[in-house]
């Protein structure tokens, strides 16, 4: 979910994020350094979701696409996560299936927010 959310940080947020918080290496997976960290975002915001396999917990993946709330304010990720030995051959799938309904819930928060349900 992290580096869903940061992906679509705006810049200066994510340089005060970074500046503040030590990137720590949960796994042999995790990526610690910035610059890959960085090389990362930019997949993942062309990509329109972020894929973690092990990178947190040997033996689990997720994937996470951004939920806004306005065409361009990040409120959320959407995620579903699993066993990686599963997760690996359904990663396309997986991924197709949460950007989809990180989209539809996108749009169903702005519909509320249009007729002021949302606060």
């Amino acid at each position: 979910i992290g580096k869903c959310i940061l992906a679509f940080f705006d810049e200066s947020r994510l340089l005060g994020y970074l500046g503040s918080h030590r990137l720590v290496a949960h796994t042999a997976k995790t990526i610690a350094s910035v610059p890959r960290l960085r090389e990362e975002l930019k997949r993942i915001r062309s990509a329109g979701a972020a894929f973690s396999e092990d990178e947190r917990v040997p033996g689990v993946s997720a994937v996470a696409a951004p939920v806004f709330a306005r065409e361009s304010e990040l409120i959320a990720a959407f995620v579903i996560g699993g066993p990686t030995d599963r997760f690996r051959s359904g990663k396309r799938l997986y991924g197709n299936a949460v950007i989809a309904a990180a989209k539809e819930l996108s749009k169903v928060l702005r519909s509320l927010e249009t007729e002021g349900l949302q606060k």
